[in-house]
């Protein structure tokens, strides 16, 4: 259609945006998102002409927040498939509908709408200053300029729900306190709201905690939202975030199992909700889920996950990505687990230089691949390399977390049982070393018969000489 454009173009978009209004009718984002998957360039198309024409009917805002919410969890939707370039065209539709909420033309259900959008995007290419301001905005809207009273503490709600998320992702803890203080009365009415709303509420609350320390407290309403989806119908979308959070916790608690089974259900949500383009979602899921299994012990399911991981964190987001850095700190790990220690220290070290020029939410993957990288190290004898690994990855996550907090725990943890791990590992090559000779040995002396004497069996040296990963491979 867009190739019949006349000088006036409004019926052509009106004609091709009326293709898509059923699937824009939907109430649920995540059904919108699923509905327009396979034909959202033709969206983007005729948005972007529209908008070159200036028009901003209904039906052209109505697609341009559905193309930007479809932006925030998938990419390469030409031409906007650069972060820049989607992060502007938000702030043009929110302009655009701020002008026609302030002329009356509109109601105030879009801007929030359109405004949690660009805060998500802002935060995704690390300004998430500027996202934090989007949100914080939107609260003081709400709570000054509102009249309904209900719709106030409903837009609110659902800011407070976004800023929570930032403060985790980018571990401010003083933004999380301070979400957390918001939230309190809405926490004392959490029943009276509907099961999404509810969810979600339990969902950041419970991150929150967990950032802040407060594990028990963390672990006690996770637990309750989950035990409430068994009859609850609540959104896909939100019941994988509660499993998220249940990963996370039971990883805290070094509990494999628990962890790889709830992550095994994030990875059949994923999946389940992928369409034409992949979301960033799927290349998490793939990648925490192999990370699960890992601490499972399953290195075929793992090394299976992260080779279809490599595929999409590669061709989807490219290899520079903060996506793909996430991956080869996990294949780095896998590496480790496997005694391949020189190809796990090249993924490590090309991980660490991903993420440590990434976004502020990216230091705390930079430390998990620090770590790791410090582990390596000391496996291959670079004892000062990896002293200086394991510095940086406590001190970023001390920053973070705080000292006392399971993230940094657990760095200390592996830094001070390094030297063990490594001594542990040589004694077994030795014995190892031992075993093989004896049988050689043994193979060597031909048959025996009665009167043959015990071949002389060399006994267990104190040392052998050890040669690093070579044996491993």
């Amino acid at each position: 259609m867009l190739r019949q454009l006349e000088p006036d173009p409004t019926p052509w978009v009106e004609i091709g945006l009326g293709l898509f209004a059923e699937p824009l009718a939907l109430e649920d984002a995540g059904q919108i998102n699923a509905a327009l998957d396979r034909d959202i360039d033709h969206v983007a198309a005729l948005v972007l002409v529209a908008l070159d024409y200036g028009l901003h009917g209904p039906g052209v805002i109505a697609s341009s927040t559905v193309l930007c919410r479809h932006l925030v969890t998938r990419s390469d939707v030409p031409p906007l498939d650069k972060i820049d370039r989607a992060i502007g065209f938000a702030l043009c539709v929110r302009d655009m509908i701020a002008a026609q909420v302030d002329d009356g033309l509109l109601p105030r259900g879009p801007i929030v709408t359109q405004g949690r959008s660009v805060a998500a995007l802002l935060h995704r290419a690390g300004r998430t200053d500027e996202a934090i301001a989007q949100l914080r905005a939107i609260c003081d809207r709400a709570e000054e300029d509102w009249k309904d009273a209900d719709d106030a503490r409903s837009v609110n709600l659902l800011a407070l729900i976004d800023l929570g998320a930032i403060a985790d992702d980018a571990r401010r803890r003083d933004l999380a306190q301070h979400v957390l203080d918001k939230l309190a009365p809405f926490i004392r009415d959490q029943e009276s709201y509907d099961r999404n709303a509810s969810a979600a509420l339990a969902h950041i609350r419970s991150q929150l905690l967990r950032l802040l320390n407060r594990t028990d407290e963390a672990v006690a309403v996770n637990t309750a939202a989950l035990d409430a989806l068994d009859t609850d119908d609540v959104a896909k979308r939100l019941r994988a975030d509660l499993h998220s959070a249940a990963a996370v916790l039971a990883r805290d608690r070094g509990d494999g199992a628990a962890t790889l089974q709830h992550e095994r259900e994030i990875l059949q949500y994923s999946r389940k909700s992928g369409g034409k383009r992949v979301s960033w979602h799927l290349a998490e899921a793939l990648r925490s889920c192999a990370d699960a299994a890992i601490d499972a012990k399953d290195l075929p399911q793992a090394i299976k996950l992260l080779t279809e991981a490599e595929d999409v964190a590669r061709t989807t987001f490219g290899v520079t990505s903060r996506e793909y850095g996430r991956f080869l700190a996990v294949l780095g790990r896998l590496n480790l687990e496997r005694g391949h220690w020189e190809d796990a220290r090249t993924d490590l070290q090309a991980a660490a230089a991903i993420l440590r020029y990434g976004p502020e939410a990216d230091r705390t993957e930079l430390a998990v691949a620090l770590v790791h990288l410090g582990q390596v190290r000391m496996f291959l004898d670079e004892q000062e390399h990896a002293a200086r690994a394991f510095e940086e990855a406590i001190a970023i996550d001390t920053q973070a977390y705080g000292p006392d907090h399971p993230e940094t725990l657990n760095d200390i943890q592996i830094r001070d049982g390094a030297p063990d791990a490594v001594y542990l590992h040589r004694q077994l090559y030795v014995v190892q070393q031992w075993q093989a000779r004896t049988q050689r040995q043994r193979s060597s002396a031909g048959p025996r018969t009665a009167t043959d004497k015990t071949a002389p069996i060399t006994p267990i040296p104190d040392h052998v000489p050890f040669p690093g990963p070579t044996y491993e491979r």
